[in-house]
């Protein structure tokens, strides 16, 4: 039968590339065995077999993903911990920012991020929490200032902000600058933009100016 007896086993388990695996029975009843070459298990890649996926997902902050195959072309898997979502800290992400700030009483800032450095954001609705105390909201201070210092904290738990930006100079005017952010509008940004002009006796003055770029969409 070309088959082994359980004695025989031991010889051919000594060598590691080997394994004995049942075979035919003898008319009277003998279980015998075969010598063959041992299949590589996804253990021995550090893996996991697909039978064991289930356990894996069974926790839901855990899932299995495809990794290295055995020799004979088995697929292993690693069972790992997803990545985190802006929804797992309670925030959106850019795509519905996007929808959030086409919602003319709304805006989107951003907030955290994940653990892998993804930027969540926040849609905020807006409110005249600030302006009432003659503040800026965060989202004013991206056209109506170029240097917003934190204030006090609205009761509605927003954050206010007082500008602090230099004295007005005539020369932007003079140079196709504003003086302020008073041009810019919703849907903009107010840059500070800095102003240097030469004078003849060889002295030079330094001038706050400010432009208003488009923002950028997210």
């Amino acid at each position: 039968m070309g088959l082994l007896s359980i004695e025989d086993c031991v010889s051919c388990q000594e060598n590691p590339q080997m394994e004995c695996k049942k075979g035919d029975k003898t008319k009277e009843g003998q279980q015998c065995f075969r010598c063959v070459q041992r299949t590589q298990e996804c253990a021995e890649l550090g893996l996991i077999g697909e039978e064991e996926c289930d356990a894996c997902a069974s926790d839901p902050k855990k899932e299995c993903i495809a990794d290295k195959q055995t020799k004979e072309g088995k697929q292993c898997y690693q069972c790992v911990t997803k990545p985190e979502t802006c929804a797992d800290l309670g925030f959106i992400t850019d795509e519905k920012c996007r929808q959030c700030s086409q919602d003319p009483a709304s805006y989107c800032e951003p907030a955290s991020k994940t653990k892998e450095g993804r930027q969540c954001f926040a849609c905020k609705p807006k409110t005249s929490a600030c302006a009432d105390r003659n503040l800026l909201s965060s989202f004013e201070c991206e056209y109506k200032c170029a240097k917003c210092v934190a204030d006090q904290k609205a009761p509605n738990g927003d954050q206010c902000f007082k500008c602090n930006m230099p004295p007005p100079s005539k020369e932007c005017l003079d140079n196709d600058y504003y003086q302020d952010c008073s041009q810019c509008k919703e849907g903009e940004i107010c840059e500070e933009v800095g102003l240097i002009l030469f004078y003849p006796d060889q002295d030079k003055s330094l001038f706050s100016c400010y432009s208003c770029t488009p923002k950028k969409k997210k």
